[in-house]
């Protein structure tokens, strides 16, 4: 017999986040002021150097699992590859080029709308 609410554990499945406003800065990887010992490295092992001068997004956040994709108002789709300060634990993070720095301040701390695309485990 078929089940007509769908497979047995479907109800355990975490339902998609809602979009939510949240605060939103950005940071400039490979700048040790900004980062641990080893700036090129996001938390999930990724030369996130490299990734940025392929043009590729990424972003730090802790309210998600790493590789996550969010999409973030006025930014786009950026893959989570690195974690947050823990006192940040509800911030979007948007990663950018060292050479970028006034470009990382002048973005400056926003309110934007965030969306969880899709959510790695």
């Amino acid at each position: 017999m078929v089940n007509p609410m769908g497979p047995a554990d479907s109800w355990q499945k975490d339902p998609k986040p809602p979009a939510t406003i949240r605060v939103v800065t950005a940071y400039n990887v490979g700048d040790p002021r900004q980062t641990d010992d080893t700036p090129c490295i996001s938390a999930n092992g990724e030369d996130i150097c490299k990734a940025l001068s392929m043009g590729k997004k990424r972003c730090a956040a802790n309210f998600v699992p790493l590789g996550t994709r969010l999409h973030v108002e006025t930014v786009g789709v950026c893959l989570v590859t690195d974690r947050t300060h823990r006192r940040y634990r509800e911030r979007v993070d948007i990663a950018m080029h060292k050479h970028e720095y006034q470009k990382a301040r002048h973005f400056g701390r926003q309110r934007l709308m965030v969306e969880v695309i899709d959510t790695r485990r």
